[in-house]
């Protein structure tokens, strides 16, 4: 018995079966013109054919230096922000947008204006100066958002201004961030969307970028942070970025245990169990400490605070990178040897899964929260639940590690792209289930990927045979609801993963999403830019994937139709014809048993499809076919299983079987 892998590249005999028409939501009849000639953005100064930034490309930036302050007793954060705004763009900018939170008038569109003396957005803004002038300035606002009009201009290419402004903002019980919770050990709060951002202008959209529906998934522009919090001097403070006074807020014996963290890829207590709420772990035992913290290259930060964690530390081993440190906040109520015991090893060892398959994480630290809120990430911070453990645990905290790379470092449009984060962030959390632990959370099965349980191909059927479903670059607010989630994660997730495993290969797909994140690291890329940068990188023309997968929802279906064999000879060859049922074309993988039990492996290229919906393959055999199998290992999801397969037992007579 002998098994062979058969490679065909372009061996094209035309058959007498036409094509048939799709039956997806685009019910045209699959025409290979349509898939392989779709439009595509053209290159322009500002970004390139190729998928890199053009010589004209540019962005603005924002320095922050926040100093808020925490009052325990009205459960409110009030603060000032100095923000320096340098304008890179051709145009003078007449003012500013600021993202102030809040819940929208109205589900698409928030047209309500009103003065900034009644605005209803949490973030409450006062006293807005410019250049240290007072009422230099005017503001707008509306539940969501809050522009700043300036007297003058901000200058194009270069110019700047410096402005500031008082704010305060409630924290919630329990519910939308900020927040916090109480618990036997103490209060816990956990610090997100707690300071106006400055939202982004863009050179293709301007400040049309700024949303109303979801203030929370706005994009805000790239810049650094210098970041001061007092607080109460029992809390401990865990926040993004590096602490910068350590000396003034740990003791000692704190910092000599985060010391030998930095050199120990075991985890290190800075604050043990029985140490947690207890007096001895604070410098001084009232009033206030104040925690002075930076990141640069970053779009937000976030912070947390309780008297009560317990604080472990690792190293983080990163290429051309040392003292970084993994860390874990947590209560005593989440303790357990599945639990947050393991958290500090699932961030030191997915920041050390993710640098290498990606980038290298740029930034000193990386933490994990246990608290009321779950899966929700910010640069250097991830919060995950107080009582995840086991696989709920590893899954949020590799989810939110991923935001690092793809929101982050290379951050689509999270209001009108959000699969470019999301998918991206998916697609690497399932490798990373694989992978690490020896697969010991493996496969990922949750709300973002496989969600009800079965095989990821079979779980995609129902989007893929529903009429009229939503493409994934459809905007979100134009999206069936019932299939948002997964066409946000699940879909391209799957789709990025099929590119990867069943039309590259994992080492050509890798180096690309590299060269993806490199080129766009700090920028802000949009789906052609991906698209371009990968069909640059794996040096493939992938348009047809792009419209199918992405742009559509083309279904995919995959048939045999037809065996004989040359001179009806089994030993001159036999004739395979496979025939492409629905519209989205996809390469043909073929498993193929001979009567005398020997193997062959078919693979055809998707190029096969470009003479239109069926193509026969000739094999060079010994005997009769026994069975024929499409897609053996179960990777497409084919929407008609049924004609995936031929037997020769339903044929005894002679080779052709039409299905």
């Amino acid at each position: 018995m002998r098994t062979s892998v058969l490679l065909l590249l372009a061996t094209f005999m035309p058959t007498a079966f036409s094509p048939v028409a799709a039956q997806s939501t685009d019910s045209s009849p699959f025409t290979p013109s349509a898939v392989w000639s779709s439009p595509t953005r053209s290159s322009d100064s500002y970004r390139t054919g190729n998928g890199h930034p053009g010589p004209n490309y540019w962005q603005n930036h924002v320095d922050y230096r926040i100093e808020a302050r925490l009052d325990t007793t009205a459960h409110r954060i009030r603060g000032s922000v100095r923000y320096t705004y340098t304008n890179n763009s051709p145009t003078p900018l007449q003012s500013i947008w600021l993202l102030t939170g809040g819940s929208p008038s109205s589900q698409l569109v928030d047209s309500s204006e009103v003065s900034s003396s009644s605005a209803s957005a949490p973030i409450q803004i006062s006293d807005v100066s410019v250049n240290g002038t007072q009422n230099s300035a005017t503001t707008v606002s509306t539940s969501t958002r809050t522009q700043v009009r300036f007297r003058s201009p901000v200058a194009p290419r270069g110019g700047t201004v410096t402005f500031t402004l008082q704010y305060h903002v409630p924290i919630s019980l329990e519910g939308r961030l900020p927040t916090r919770m109480y618990a036997p050990s103490g209060v816990l709060y956990e610090i997100g969307h707690w300071y106006p951002r400055v939202a982004v202008y863009s050179e293709q959209r301007g400040w049309a970028e700024v949303p109303a529906r979801r203030p929370l998934k706005a994009l805000s522009e790239y810049g650094s942070y210098d970041y001061s919090l007092t607080v109460p001097a029992n809390l401990i403070v865990a926040g993004s970025g590096t602490l910068m006074n350590s000396d003034s807020v740990l003791t000692s014996d704190q910092r000599r245990r985060l010391m030998r963290a930095r050199d120990s890829h075991r985890k290190v207590a800075i604050i043990t169990p029985d140490q947690a709420g207890h007096p001895d772990t604070r410098p001084q035992q009232s009033g206030l400490l104040t925690w002075s913290y930076q990141m640069n290259g970053v779009r937000d930060v976030a912070w947390a605070a309780s008297p009560a964690f317990i604080w472990n530390a690792t190293r983080i081993n990163r290429k051309e990178k040392r003292d970084g440190l993994a860390m874990s906040f947590y209560p005593r109520s989440s303790m357990g040897g599945q639990a947050w015991n393991r958290s500090t090893y699932h961030t030191q060892k997915g920041v050390e899964f993710l640098s290498n398959r990606l980038t290298t994480y740029p930034w000193n630290t990386m933490v994990n929260v246990a608290g009321p809120v779950s899966l929700r990430s910010f640069p250097g911070l991830s919060f995950c639940s107080r009582s995840a453990a086991g696989y709920r645990l590893f899954s949020c905290t590799i989810q939110n590690l991923s935001q690092n790379w793809f929101s982050v470092m290379a951050s689509g449009n999270e209001e009108r792209h959000p699969w470019m984060n999301k998918g991206l962030q998916t697609a690497l959390s399932v490798l990373a289930h694989r992978t690490l632990y020896e697969g010991e959370f493996s496969p990922k099965q949750d709300a973002a990927f496989a969600p009800k349980g079965n095989a990821p191909a079979e779980g995609l059927l129902p989007l893929m045979t529903a009429p009229d479903a939503s493409s994934i670059t459809t905007p979100p607010a134009l999206q069936d609801q019932q299939w948002r989630s997964t066409l946000t994660s699940y879909k391209p997730a799957y789709g990025l993963l099929l590119l990867r495993e069943y039309i590259l290969s994992p080492n050509r797909f890798d180096y690309a999403l590299r060269q993806y994140v490199q080129r766009w690291a700090y920028r802000q890329p949009t789906p052609e830019d991906f698209f371009h940068a990968i069909n640059d990188a794996t040096g493939t023309g992938l348009s047809w994937f792009w419209t199918g997968w992405f742009r559509h929802s083309w279904a995919v279906d995959q048939a045999i139709t037809n065996v004989s064999y040359v001179n009806e000879t089994p030993t001159d060859g036999a004739l395979v014809t496979f025939e492409l049922k629905r519209k989205l074309p996809l390469p043909v993988e073929a498993k193929i048993i001979e009567s005398d039990g020997d193997t062959q492996h078919l693979r055809l290229p998707v190029e096969v499809w470009q003479q239109g919906a069926t193509y026969t393959a000739r094999l060079t055999t010994d005997s009769r076919l026994r069975t024929i199998q499409l897609d053996p290992n179960g990777q497409l999801p084919d929407v008609n299983p049924r004609n995936d397969t031929w037997s020769s037992q339903h044929s005894p007579d002679r080779a052709n079987r039409t299905p």
